[in-house]
């Protein structure tokens, strides 16, 4: 009797022990991916950049998640992002993870096509995701970007399209976004969400009619 009692206590703590232990694959709930023209005011060239960013869950918690892999298979490309790297902002009641600067190797157009998302955690369990690319073909070197200009108290954008927003960063670390409008956006804002004063920005706009973003920067005067 004792024997059979023995075993079945040991058959429940090693259940326990296998469901403490139980880890669940991430998944990706929603994801978005764009091509954004860039005019870089510090190597005065004009390049593309990607935006792609999904929505992650993991039943294990949000701190879990690793790795953001970003993959076209056809031409072997790749790139990895670390939950140290990644930027990460809140829309619409939901938590995104992803890049806004994702480049080219020397700085090339981006492939059009499926692109395929690896999320990971942090046991190595991982979800894909394809996702796919298109956009039309601009001229880079005559397109019109946005530019800023400061007063003692306001940062104003110069912009065709209506209500730009400032990615501001710090250190090269991803803070937060701002709209800007045509009134301007006053620098306290700015200055009470970034602990920093190593900060920039950099002005996004987005063009409706070809349905591409417009980015210039980075600006460092605040």
């Amino acid at each position: 009797m004792n024997d059979i009692k023995n075993k079945i206590i040991y058959l429940l703590t090693a259940l326990i022990l296998f469901l403490s232990c139980s880890t669940n694959t991430p998944e990706i709930k929603d994801s978005f991916i764009q091509i954004n023209i860039f005019k870089d005011r510090e190597l005065n060239l004009i390049y593309q950049k990607l935006s792609i960013f999904i929505v992650p869950y993991d039943g294990d918690g949000f701190e879990d998640l690793s790795t953001l892999y970003i993959i076209h298979d056809e031409l072997e490309l790749f790139w990895a992002l670390t939950s140290e790297q990644w930027e990460q902002g809140e829309e619409k009641g939901n938590t995104w993870i992803g890049s806004n600067s994702i480049i080219m190797p020397e700085l090339k157009d981006f492939p059009k096509g499926g692109y395929r998302i690896v999320l990971e955690d942090l046991s190595g369990e991982s979800i894909e995701h394809t996702i796919y690319l298109s956009y039309p073909e601009v001229d880079k070197d005559n397109y019109t970007f946005p530019s800023s200009y400061t007063d003692e108290d306001k940062i104003y954008i110069t912009s065709t399209f209506k209500s730009p927003r400032i990615w501001i960063y710090d250190n090269n670390n991803y803070m937060n976004t701002f709209i800007v409008e045509e009134s301007g956006l006053n620098k306290n804002i700015i200055s009470s969400a970034v602990s920093d004063s190593n900060i920039k920005y950099y002005i996004y706009s987005y063009d409706t009619e070809i349905r591409i973003g417009i980015i210039a920067g980075p600006f460092f005067d605040f």
